[in-house]
């Protein structure tokens, strides 16, 4: 008994194409479950506003510490001049050794 390869492509075809949605559907659903979980991860670690506002108020004071001692600082340029006059000193003492 021979089948002919139409029958058997047209076999293939037809499972292939009551397959092939079932298949995308299920890979669907398991995509569409797994940002939700990981919504609920986020919710979960996310910190309430009764821990933010001290966290807030102490980082507030850090900065204003900050922005007091760099006040105090220095000039950089004033620093730079110094540096350059010293090597410039140095270069006739380095050329010799």
């Amino acid at each position: 008994m021979k089948i002919s390869a139409k029958k058997i492509l047209t076999v293939v075809l037809t499972i292939i194409i009551f397959w092939v949605p079932g298949y995308a559907l299920s890979q669907e659903q398991s995509n569409a479950e797994q940002p939700s979980a990981a919504k609920e991860d986020v919710s979960a670690s996310a910190p309430d506003l009764s821990d933010i506002i001290p966290k807030a108020a102490k980082l507030s004071a850090d900065l204003v510490a900050l922005e007091k001692n760099v006040g105090d600082a220095p000039d950089i340029s004033e620093f730079e001049k110094d540096v350059s006059g010293i090597e410039k000193s140095l270069r006739r003492p380095a050329a010799q050794l």
